[in-house]
């Protein structure tokens, strides 16, 4: 009899979770209340949760709640939450190509979209791994600042996969340095793809750009500590001694870079 009670007890209790469960995704606290509020219900949201939080994603910003920064916050916490998800949702890829593709998508929150494009990549299907690599490349193609810096950041983090490849990445970046649509924003992401894949023919322009007095000297910088020569070490020795930290920092670590892959020692820099 005692056995009997614990089992229905148990079944009553299972069929109660699920209810307030359904109850939770039906109606989903992360719709309204104050950005605490929402951000606390996408955090404690689970894989019941899966389909309200992936349609959350495309909620349009409505004045007097949350902000547009916010709101895209909001959006990309639930982004993570779904990609730790154990199955995905069958349409998040394309919920995640819809958005990024939408020129009337937030520029803050179509470039998370990008990103998520990248960071579930191993997860997607193989039909849509071939649909994001084919999005990712015309992105990245297009230039237009740190979008297309993204799409090449999203393309460098799955290099390794079959439907991507070194070659394709190399030299979409190597063209990408030299367009001058990306911009400096678009230009500081084509210069970290170029220094981790060791694009070599990447130095002439990275050696302009560090002596430049741009906001992408210091990502310059460190690509000639990644695939520079001796010959560098000169013009990273003067840098060395800056007193702009963000200058004389990079410079200290790239000098480092090249007299330890030269055998070479750092004498008379700070860091």
């Amino acid at each position: 009899m005692r056995d009997r009670l614990n089992i229905l007890s148990g079944v009553l209790g299972l069929t109660l979770a699920v209810r307030v469960s359904s109850s939770l995704a039906a109606d989903p606290k992360w719709l309204s209340g104050s950005y605490d509020e929402r951000l606390r219900a996408i955090r404690h949201a689970g894989p019941v949760d899966a389909a309200a939080l992936e349609s959350f994603l495309s909620t349009p910003a409505v004045e007097g709640e949350v902000n547009a920064g916010e709101l895209s916050t909001l959006k990309n916490e639930a982004g993570m939450v779904l990609l730790g998800l154990p199955h995905l949702p069958e349409t998040l890829a394309h919920r995640f190509l819809a958005l990024a593709g939408d020129p009337s998508t937030d520029p803050v929150w179509r470039d998370y979209c990008v990103q998520f494009l990248g960071m579930g990549f191993p997860k997607w299907s193989a039909a849509d791994r071939k649909t994001v690599v084919s999005f990712l490349v015309d992105v990245a193609q297009k230039g237009k600042g740190a979008t297309g810096g993204t799409a090449l950041i999203a393309l460098y983090y799955n290099v390794s996969a079959p439907e991507i490849g070194f070659g394709r990445v190399s030299a979409l970046a190597l063209w990408a340095l030299k367009d001058a649509s990306y911009g400096d924003a678009g230009r500081i992401s084509v210069l970290q793809v170029c220094a981790g894949l060791n694009v070599v023919d990447a130095l002439p322009d990275a050696r302009t750009l560090a002596a430049s007095s741009t906001t992408i000297r210091a990502s310059a910088i460190a690509a000639i500590g990644a695939l520079g020569d001796r010959s560098d070490a000169v013009a990273l020795r003067d840098w060395a001694q800056s007193t702009d930290q963000s200058i004389r920092v990079p410079a200290v670590a790239a000098l480092k870079r090249i007299e330890e892959r030269f055998s070479g020692h750092i004498t008379g820099v700070r860091p």
